[in-house]
């Protein structure tokens, strides 16, 4: 019983809603990250679904990009708010991701695929998490501090609070003291794309 409802669901919902996000330009890679990340998403009313789609497109969001699957997929679990908040918030959303993958980009010299493979970052505090622990590798980097294994950024940011104290602060407070002032105010982060070379990292 329980097969034939997700096989009813996935011709009656599924399919014509990929149709759908394929009539308004939005690419294949985009559809398919969207039903890896979020497929619930997915599975609304075929008509309620291409309301959604039509009004992010209205909102000013290109198909072609990931921030609008992301906004459809948000869209489609917002229902109880007015369009205007909707517009607000996404438009705040966009400028968001548009910000954090300049610096991904620019500053820490990845590549947006290695930043798609950790869409979570884009939830992490800008100001509490990315900047210290960017500001804590630089001072590292600045004293010759090899640390243990070679690691990549986006690992460095996803780290918890505690593993990434223990791995990167405490091994260092000693010989490098001003780790912990990075860790706790930041630091400027110019020259970091060049010292990150030291590490060999790996953003593969």
């Amino acid at each position: 019983m329980r097969s034939r409802v997700v096989r009813y669901n996935l011709q009656k919902e599924l399919v014509p809603n990929m149709n759908t996000l394929r009539a308004h330009g939005v690419p294949e890679p985009r559809i398919v990250s969207l039903i890896v990340m979020q497929p619930k998403s997915l599975f609304s009313r075929p008509d309620l679904f291409e309301k959604v789609v039509i009004a992010v497109k209205d909102m000013g969001f290109d198909p072609r990009k990931s921030t609008f699957v992301l906004a459809v997929q948000t869209l489609s679990v917002m229902g109880k708010m007015d369009w205007e908040k909707k517009h607000e918030l996404y438009m705040s959303f966009e400028k968001k991701i548009t910000a954090f993958m300049d610096f991904f980009v620019n500053k820490l010299g990845l590549k947006p695929s290695d930043v798609a493979k950790c869409p979570n970052l884009f939830l992490t505090s800008f100001v509490n998490r990315i900047i210290p622990r960017c500001s804590v590798v630089q001072v590292l980097i600045s004293k010759g501090l090899k640390v243990k294994k070679n690691f990549d950024v986006v690992w460095i940011l996803n780290l918890d609070k505690k593993t990434f104290e223990t791995k990167f602060l405490i091994p260092f407070k000693d010989d490098a003291p001003e780790v912990i002032k990075a860790y706790q105010e930041g630091m400027g982060l110019q020259g970091f794309n060049d010292g990150l070379q030291l590490f060999k990292i790996d953003t593969k």
